[in-house]
Order: C-alpha cells, then structure tokens, then sequence
C-alpha cells in the first residue's frame, strides 16, 4: 500500500510503499530533513471501476445506460 506523510518540520510530503502492520508515524522519518516529527496524510482513494456491468442499471427488461456512458 501507499502511505501518504508531511513533515511538520519542513513540510515536505512523501510517499512509503509498506504494508499496513509495518507502517508507523513514529518509525518514519523525512527524506529531506530526516526529523521524525511527521504526520500520515489521510487522503481520498481512487476507484476505477472497469466493464459494462458497472454503468448500466438494469430495470425490469429494459436496460438504461449510463449518462457517463458514450454511445
């Protein structure tokens, strides 16, 4: 997983690639200034969902599409 950190010393934001029972606020330090005064920063996740199943509803017998849908 990737986790997301700014350091409240240089407000430098970097990423770590790490599981989530390996990763601590506490155990990691910044890149450039190497404090361990850093923060994880909690962001939004990104969901691509892929095929037809996902922008199509299904209603009775008749199939409607998506307005996102191109046609």
């Amino acid at each position: 997983m990737v986790y997301e950190f700014v350091c409240n010393t240089c407000g430098k934001i970097f990423e770590i690639h790490a599981s989530p029972n390996s990763i601590s606020s506490k155990k990691t330090n910044c890149p450039d200034c190497k404090d361990f005064n850093v923060r994880r920063k909690y962001s939004s996740i990104s969901i691509h969902y892929k095929g037809k199943g996902f922008t199509k509803k299904v209603t009775g017998e008749e199939e409607k599409s998506s307005p996102w849908e191109k046609h």
